[in-house]
This record gives structure tokens, sequence and C-alpha cells, in this order.
């Protein structure tokens, strides 16, 4: 059951600016990679969100959606990138089987990133995966600009 705050436009507000925000680090990160974390407990607002950015950001935005099974997102960022790539934002890190690998792993590989990568990625994420990846990758999340997003809806306790 949901609850609907008693000020949803303060909570829209603080959306257009979040991607108002979110979409200027993209545009300025161009030609460099730069590690953005949305941070977003309602999945199901990511579409509305995604699609105010794509028409006011003026870079090309590839969306790649993770699957269960992903284990390695260094490769995953590697294979996407063998295409034009200006920015890159991953979706699903809240559905992952395996978090502690896939974090592990992205954590070991953290100084690869800025060393091959040269656009911003963008991870949404909620914040269980973001309490996660504090624990499990400090060295990738340390580096990390962080930007939220709220809703006005909420689980009623």
């Amino acid at each position: 059951m949901y609850v609907i705050m008693t000020d949803p436009q303060r909570h829209e507000e603080n959306n257009e600016k979040a991607v108002e925000k979110l979409a200027w680090t993209i545009q300025a990160s161009q030609g460099q990679f730069k590690l953005i974390l949305a941070r977003c407990n309602y999945a199901s607002i990511y579409d509305t969100l995604i699609e105010k950015l794509h028409k006011i950001c003026e870079c090309d935005i590839n969306v790649f959606y993770l699957k269960e099974s992903e284990m390695d997102l260094y490769n995953i960022i590697r294979e996407e990138s063998n295409h034009e790539v200006q920015v890159l934002m991953i979706l699903g890190l809240e559905s992952l089987y395996n978090p502690p690998q896939f974090w592990t792993s992205a954590n070991y590989m953290h100084k690869e990133f800025f060393n091959n990568f040269s656009f911003p990625l963008v991870l949404w994420i909620n914040n269980d995966v973001y309490q996660q990846m504090k624990q499990l990758a400090p060295d990738l999340e340390n580096w990390a600009t962080t930007i939220n997003f709220l809703s006005c809806l909420f689980p009623s306790s």
C-alpha cells in the first residue's frame, strides 16, 4: 500500500531540478569518464525521468538493461562501448542475482573504468543497491557523483 505525500509539487520540483542537474553533469562530462549515480527508490518513475532527460540533454543516451545474471560491470560497458557511445545509462541493478560478485568485480576494476572509457556512465540505483555498492565497491562509490530523485509515493508503514 502507498501513501500520497501531502506536497507532491515539492517532489516534482525536486525531480525537475535533479533531471536538469543530471543533464548538465552528463553534458559537462562529454569526452571523459564520469560515474553518475541516479538514485531513485521507485523504478516505476525511471521511464518518466529518463524521457525528460532525453528531451533536455543534448547528448545521445544509450540505455542498457542488465540481465539478472550479469556479473561483470566492466565487461558490459566494454561491450557496449564498441558502439559509438556519448552516454551509457544502466538500469536493472536492483534485480541482480549476485550483487556481491557484481560489485566486488566492479570495485576491483575501478581504475580501468577511468583509464579505458571516455563517456559518462549513469547507474540508476535505489537505496538498497546504493548500500550494497558502498559496502562492496567503496572505491567506485567514492568517485561517483550522486543525484537524488524523490517520489510522491512512499510505502505506508
